[in-house]
């Protein structure tokens, strides 16, 4: 078929007709996970889900062929199949299983846990052959990252079925302060309608309960300094300072964002998946931290990471041993950051 924009895959489901493959991925991960959900619901099968990093292609294969006993339609969901780990025989022999796909069964795949760009403009070659052949016999949809701008009406209208009322403003004021992460703006709209108790969500009860967390500011400087933006590196410097003083816990809070970043760029080098760096690294409560480390760790090399790791351990070392006005210290820490390899 093609690729399609998710209204265009609803209006074609309540039209009647459904593709036989599914490929959903991009920046947006809360919107790729709430469009598989909804998928799913509006094809009213019997589902049956696979982890793509334990894929056994037989068992895929028998799956496919299966026709459901107790609903219409047979759905097959394969989360994060991981492409660039998988040879080209592997790769053949998956897409192989979806061939001939029988009209009674849907396969969708939906990529939540990387970034299948790895950090650039397009897909990585080994996974624009997969969304290459699903655009070809059935759809693909690429959920692109949202602005501020772009979700302040569904924003508005989530606040209205809870009963109560968002201005434009403030819709995008608490985007801003959640960096476009549709999942947390998410939660923060839940907590702020329970607040409000049906009124209007104001921007003092914005100020108080949204909070401009240090981790979330940290994790955009780290993240332009490794697109090496350096304008918008020193922005998130402005911000983190009005939060944090004291330079040896601004300069912490930067380096636990770097930290999460090589985490989730190590464990996508050893093909693991950001659920495993969530168990292994305690991350309980902080699960937005390691998405988008993982969303953006394909910017930039092992090598950068290292590389700016070690400034930042010795701008520690220079801020707890010197006199020299801290601010000064991490201002050249970013500047050397900024200029390192990828």
């Amino acid at each position: 078929m093609a690729n399609l924009t998710p209204g265009d895959v609803i209006k074609q489901l309540q039209a009647g007709s459904h593709a036989g493959l599914y490929y959903l991925y991009g920046k947006d991960v809360a919107g790729v996970a709430a469009f598989t959900k909804r998928l799913i619901k509006k094809l009213d099968g019997d589902v049956q889900k696979y982890d793509g990093r334990d894929l056994d292609l037989e068992q895929l294969a028998d799956a496919v062929g299966q026709y459901s006993m107790f609903a219409q339609t047979n759905v097959i969901l394969i989360n994060d199949p991981p492409a660039e780990d998988w040879s080209a025989d592997r790769i053949q022999s998956f897409l192989k299983c979806l061939e001939d796909v029988p009209p009674s069964t849907v396969v969708i795949c939906n990529v939540t846990g990387f970034d299948v760009c790895g950090g650039k403009k397009a897909p990585t070659p080994k996974h624009k052959k997969l969304i290459d052949f699903f655009g070809k016999h059935g759809v693909v949809c690429n959920f692109e990252a949202k602005t501020a701008a772009q979700l302040v009406k569904p924003m508005m209208e989530r606040a209205s079925r809870s009963g109560c009322s968002l201005s434009r403003q403030n819709a995008e004021q608490i985007a801003q302060l959640c960096l476009c992460d549709t999942m947390r703006i998410g939660n923060e709209l839940d907590k702020l309608c329970a607040y409000a108790e049906g009124g209007e969500i104001t921007g003092e009860a914005i100020s108080m309960l949204v909070a401009r967390e240090d981790s979330l500011n940290a994790f955009a400087l780290a993240r332009a300094v490794t697109a090496r933006n350096g304008r918008a590196a020193m922005e998130a410097l402005d911000i983190l300072s009005q939060q944090r003083n004291e330079p040896v816990m601004l300069l912490s809070a930067i380096t636990s964002a770097f930290l999460d970043l090589y985490r989730a760029k190590a464990a996508q080098a050893a093909g693991k998946h950001h659920e495993h760096v969530l168990e292994d690294f305690l991350y309980k409560g902080r699960e937005f931290a390691v998405k988008n480390a993982f969303r953006d760790a394909g910017k930039s090399s092992l090598e950068q990471m290292r590389a700016c790791i070690l400034i930042l351990r010795d701008t520690d070392a220079a801020l707890k041993s010197t006199r020299l006005d801290g601010r000064i210290l991490i201002e050249e820490a970013i500047t050397r950051m900024l200029a390192v390899e990828r």
